[in-house]
């Protein structure tokens, strides 16, 4: 789902820029957050301030992006563009398939069978009666 439904990315990117902005670092390049990609973020922190930190100020600063991270998800997870429109055209298309099956039974239900008595049924001649066998309804009905 992720990149594909959700962009987890997105919360990733606010959440060090976040870190960024409180630290007053301005990254070097437009797209910083590629440094992060695949790296935990103990060692993306160096790569984004542009210099050697000590690994208990990585440390540090990478719980700090968690915590950004965490604040921004709990809002629920960013959708990739054109998503809430794709899965609410599925919904409609399934609501529409449904519809069509539920007139197609309901044709069906109210259409004459050929198999069905000619006469009304009464409740003493149904079911019929039958002669020991394990099946109570006639094989012609069935």
């Amino acid at each position: 789902m992720d990149g594909v439904l959700i962009d987890s990315g997105a919360h990733h990117r606010a959440a060090w820029r976040a870190l960024l902005d409180e630290l007053g670092v301005v990254p070097a390049e437009r797209d910083y957050w590629r440094l992060t990609i695949g790296r935990p973020s103990v060692e993306a922190v160096p790569l984004l301030l542009g210099r050697e930190t000590s690994w208990a100020e990585a440390q540090r600063l990478a719980a700090r992006k968690q915590e950004h991270y965490r604040r921004l998800a709990g809002g629920g997870p960013a959708l990739v563009r054109g998503v809430a429109e794709f899965v609410a055209e599925l919904a409609a298309r399934e609501r529409a398939a449904r519809r069509r099956h539920l007139r197609l039974a309901a044709r069906r239900r109210h259409a004459p069978d050929s198999r069905a008595p000619a006469r009304p049924i009464s409740r003493s001649s149904w079911p019929p009666r039958t002669s020991g066998t394990a099946n109570p309804i006639p094989r012609s009905t069935c």
